[in-house]
């Protein structure tokens, strides 16, 4: 899957031998499968890593304010092709900071976010904001004014791969999203719950274990590390397996990085 999309891309991004606009438009369909391909893949790895004990978490204090802002700034483009307003509301002295998984609590985050972007109207609005649960917990909401779920629809919501009967809608998914989201908090010792009107909307609600001190912010002393790519001899380690990503990254080299000399080698194992 990985070289199918590799090479989707080169071929889009190659002038030196555009593509016709049907042939790009063809491409596109390709890429865009293999991207909900690699999705669905992912979330049932993590299904199947949640349902069997096996997921690894590195706890950690987590400011929620600013994982919630690095979420919104990632689907931001999507929000503003749907036309929905997506705001975070912050309490002023109050740190909202949890003990969670930093990359987990991220991928919750998404998840109810694109979810409420996907499922809401042009012109409607997505909130996230804190609120008080009980001690030792800091809460965590997604409100939006979409289509929202009637009574039966909520009874089933965390069902895998069951998508509420919006199978037929131009939103893709694939109804185990959610069902990951809560397993996630759930491993990382909170809970999700969910509040809904069709018609009016939708708000999830997460608990999760309120960070006892947060340590303050340090700023790192040095110096990044840059590298300049100069006229001569290079070495590429390419460790991954199979002959189509040895082809794949020979591909971009002669595409991008014609400076390089290549010898040729090709490494099945590497110690």
């Amino acid at each position: 899957l990985n070289g199918i999309l590799g090479f989707a891309q080169l071929l889009a991004s190659d002038e030196r031998k555009p593509l016709l606009p049907e042939q790009r438009a063809r491409l596109q369909r390709i890429e865009d499968a293999g991207w909900h391909l690699l999705a669905l893949i992912n979330d049932l790895l993590d299904l199947s890593r949640i349902e069997s004990g096996s997921l690894t978490l590195n706890i950690e204090n987590v400011d929620l304010d600013e994982a919630s802002t690095e979420v919104i700034s990632l689907l931001a483009q999507s929000a503003a092709e749907s036309g929905v307003e997506v705001s975070l509301v912050k309490r002023i002295g109050r740190p909202n900071c949890a003990r969670v998984d930093s990359l987990r609590m991220r991928q919750v985050l998404t998840n109810l976010l694109s979810n409420a972007i996907k499922y809401n109207r042009y012109g409607g609005t997505v909130a996230i904001g804190a609120f008080d649960p009980r001690p030792g917990f800091v809460g965590l909401s997604v409100r939006d004014t979409g289509l929202g779920m009637t009574p039966v629809q909520l009874e089933h919501l965390f069902q895998p791969f069951n998508r509420l009967g919006r199978e037929t809608s131009d939103a893709q998914g694939t109804g185990i999203g959610l069902v990951i989201a809560k397993g996630l908090v759930e491993q990382m010792g909170g809970t999700i719950s969910v509040e809904s009107t069709a018609g009016v909307g939708t708000e999830f609600r997460v608990l999760l274990p309120a960070a006892k001190r947060v340590a303050p912010f340090k700023e790192s002393t040095k110096k990044p590390h840059t590298t300049e790519l100069r006229k001569g001899k290079g070495t590429i380690l390419n460790s991954g397996t199979g002959y189509l990503l040895y082809a794949l990254m020979d591909t971009i080299v002669d595409n991008y990085f014609p400076m390089l000399e290549e010898t040729g080698e090709f490494l099945d194992d590497l110690e």
